[in-house]
C-alpha cells in the first residue's frame, strides 16, 4: 500500500545514513591495530569510501524526497538557507571542540573519542529518522512509487523541464571540479605556508554562513534561479582573481567569495528544482542530477589538475568561470516561472 511504500521509504533513508558509519569505523580500528601499514589503511579507505559513498547517495535521494513532503514548497528557500546557516556555525563550533579535544588528549585517545563520538551520532540520526511522521499529499501519492527505475527515468525524460535540467548540471560538476584546486593554485603560486589552508577553511566557512544568510532572505525576492546565476558570477570571478593576483590577504577575501556564490548555487538548484519541477519524481530527479554533477566532476578534475601544470592557472580558471556561467545561466532559464 501507499502507506507502506512510505514507511519502507523511512527505514530505507534510516539504513543507509547508518553506511556513513563506514569510514570513522575502519579509521576506528585502524587506530587500535598497530600491525596494518600506511598503505593498507589508504586502500582499505579508497574502499570503504566507495561503499560508503553508495549508501550516502541513498540518503540524499531519500532525504529530497521525504522532506519535500513534509514541508510546504513555499517555505522551503528559507529553510534551506537558515538550515545552511545552522550547520556551518555547528561546523565552526565542533572544529574548535575537535582542536582542543585532540590538543589536550593527543594521539590516540583524542582520535579514539572523535570516531566514537561520530559513530554515535550517526546511530543517533538514524533512529531519529526512524521517528517520522510524513504528512503527505493525497493527490499526489498516485503516481511513479510503484513504476520500475527504467520507466521513471523514461517518464521523467518526456518533461521538457527535466531535459533542461541535464546540460546545467553537467556544467555544474566541471566548475566544481575548479573549486577544489584553489588551496593548491595558493601553494603553487604564492608559496603559501600550510598555516594559511587553515585560514582559507575558516574565509570559506564564513563565506558559506554569509551565503546562507544571503539566500535565506533573497530567495523570496530573486527566487532561485536568479540566485543561481549570481552565485555563478560570483564564484567564478573570485577564482579568476585567485588564479590572477599575488596577494596572500586577497587570496583568502577571495576564498570568502568563492564560497558565498557557491552557496547559492547550492541552496539555488534543490530549491529550484522543488518549487518548479513535477512533484511526484522529485526523488528521482534528484538521484538523477548528482550523477550528472558527480560525472561532470570526474572529468573535469582530472583534466583540470593535468592542465595546471602545463600552462597558467589563469586560462585554466578562466574556461572554467565560463563554464560557471553559462551552467548558471541555464539553471536560471529552466528556473524561470
Amino acid at each position: 500500500s501507499i502507506i507502506d511504500r512510505q514507511r519502507d521509504d523511512v527505514r530505507i533513508y534510516a539504513i543507509s545514513i547508518l553506511f556513513y558509519c563506514i569510514t570513522p569505523l575502519v579509521l576506528l580500528l585502524s587506530v587500535f591495530s598497530g600491525s596494518i601499514k600506511s598503505t593498507q589503511i589508504y586502500y582499505i579507505l579508497l574502499a570503504a569510501g566507495a561503499v560508503q559513498n553508495l549508501g550516502a547517495a541513498f540518503s540524499i535521494m531519500l532525504n529530497n524526497k521525504i522532506l519535500v513532503r513534509i514541508i510546504r514548497v513555499d517555505i522551503y528557500g528559507k529553510l534551506f538557507g537558515f538550515d545552511g546557516i545552522i550547520i556551518s556555525i555547528a561546523g565552526v563550533l565542533l572544529s574548535l571542540i575537535v582542536i582542543r579535544l585532540i590538543a589536550v588528549l593527543g594521539f590516540p585517545k583524542g582520535f579514539i573519542l572523535l570516531f566514537a563520538i561520530s559513530l554515535v551520532m550517526y546511530v543517533l540520526s538514524a533512529v531519529l529518522i526512524l521517528q517520522f511522521s510524513l504528512l503527505y499529499n493525497n493527490e499526489n501519492n498516485n503516481s511513479t512509487d510503484f513504476l520500475s527505475p527504467f520507466s521513471i527515468i523514461k517518464n521523467m525524460l518526456m518533461k521538457p523541464e527535466v531535459r533542461m535540467m541535464i546540460l546545467p548540471n553537467i556544467l555544474r560538476g566541471f566548475a566544481s571540479g575548479g573549486v577544489y584546486y584553489i588551496m593548491a593554485m595558493g601553494i603553487k603560486r604564492m608559496d603559501l605556508p600550510p598555516i594559511y589552508s587553515s585560514y582559507a577553511v575558516t574565509a570559506s566557512t564564513l563565506g558559506i554562513i554569509a551565503g546562507n544568510i544571503f539566500f535565506a532572505y533573497a530567495i523570496d525576492k530573486l527566487k532561485s534561479g536568479k540566485l543561481c546565476f549570481i552565485g555563478g558570477l560570483i564564484c567564478a570571478a573570485a577564482m579568476l582573481g585567485i588564479s590572477y593576483i599575488d596577494s596572500k590577504y586577497v587570496f583568502i577575501i577571495l576564498n570568502f567569495f568563492v564560497m558565498l556564490g557557491q552557496t547559492q548555487i547550492d541552496q539555488g538548484v534543490p530549491t529550484g528544482i522543488y518549487r518548479n519541477l513535477p512533484y511526484d519524481m522529485l526523488g528521482s530527479i534528484t538521484g538523477i542530477r548528482m550523477l550528472l554533477m558527480s560525472l561532470g566532476m570526474a572529468i573535469s578534475t582530472p583534466i583540470i589538475g593535468y592542465a595546471l601544470n602545463l600552462t597558467d592557472a589563469f586560462y585554466i580558471m578562466l574556461v572554467v568561470g565560463v563554464l560557471q556561467i553559462f551552467g548558471s545561466a541555464l539553471f536560471w532559464k529552466a528556473f524561470r516561472q
